[in-house]
């Protein structure tokens, strides 16, 4: 006699049709969920063995303890199309507020396909942001604009996507890297859609290489834009040399302090002193 946790185990390790539907002639309940509050449906990726779930009557709409519905753990294009086909709510937001789109892979692709199925592109967080506040790759921007979401839009602080992916509290979480390349990729789209920003000025807080290339573009168009008296750049002492060198070629920096965090200034890094960093006509980094 199998027993019923050896079964429930079975269960949440399914991988074909076949096995689900062992599972259901032991005799075992669909919808039970795990000590997260999850169903089967919720830790498998195989579309046969989902839809198979799908067929017995599993509740798509289940949501586990952190008030996630399925979708948020889907880890290929195929469940997606799947769960969403089957009425799963690609609007739902769990107990933090965040949407399925904010957990899983997307491309720009499986975006359209989304908002096609209903994604509201137009929704904000508590904080007003809108989907161009969230980090994605940068052609997945794109086909968001494509679809009606506004670059110029302004959360309650009154921050435009860019000022957000600009602000210190995002420059210093985590690694740098982490942070250029979320930061890039905003770049990026920006600079291939710089025609559809207004007038408002362009205040930079922090600058990478991707930085120096929208700001040459906002200069060749006579876009106003503004280096911010505090900038936080690239922590590489080499790397910070040659951005301060190209960033003086474009404008102005002698009122600029550069800082490799937010609190600080170039004078220390990797263990060894650097000159103080002071911009005013002349580099000093040591």
């Amino acid at each position: 006699m199998i027993s019923r946790e050896n079964n429930k185990n079975n269960l949440f390790r399914v991988k074909s049709k076949n096995g689900v539907l062992r599972c259901l002639k032991a005799g075992m309940d669909i919808n039970m969920c795990n000590s997260k509050g999850q169903t089967a449906l919720f830790t498998c990726n195989v579309p046969e063995a989902i839809q198979a779930m799908i067929d017995a009557d599993i509740d798509i709409h289940h949501l586990d303890n952190d008030g996630n519905n399925a979708l948020f753990y889907a880890q290929n294009v195929e469940t997606v199309e799947l769960l969403v086909s089957n009425g799963i709510n690609v609007n739902h937001r769990n107990k933090s507020g965040t949407l399925a789109i904010q957990h899983i892979d997307v491309s720009p692709g499986l975006v359209k396909y989304l908002i096609k199925a209903g994604l509201d592109i137009h929704t904000k967080d508590s904080y007003g942001n809108s989907f161009l506040f969230i980090p994605f790759e940068g052609y997945v921007y794109d086909a968001l604009i494509e679809a009606g979401c506004d670059i110029n839009h302004k959360n309650i602080s009154g921050q435009t996507a860019f000022d957000h992916w600009q602000s210190e509290n995002n420059s210093i979480v985590g690694k740098y890297t982490h942070w250029e390349s979320k930061n890039d990729n905003y770049m990026r789209f920006l600079i291939r859609n710089i025609h559809l920003t207004n007038s408002s000025k362009i205040v930079f807080k922090n600058i990478t290489f991707k930085s120096i290339e929208l700001l040459s573009l906002l200069i060749k168009q006579k876009n106003e834009f503004e280096i911010s008296d505090k900038c936080i750049i690239t922590p590489t002492n080499a790397d910070a040399k040659k951005l301060i060198l190209q960033l003086k070629k474009l404008t102005d920096i002698s009122h600029v302090w550069f800082y490799i965090s937010s609190t600080y200034l170039l004078t220390h890094y990797a263990g060894r002193l650097l000159r103080k960093v002071r911009i005013s006509g002349e580099i000093l980094l040591g």
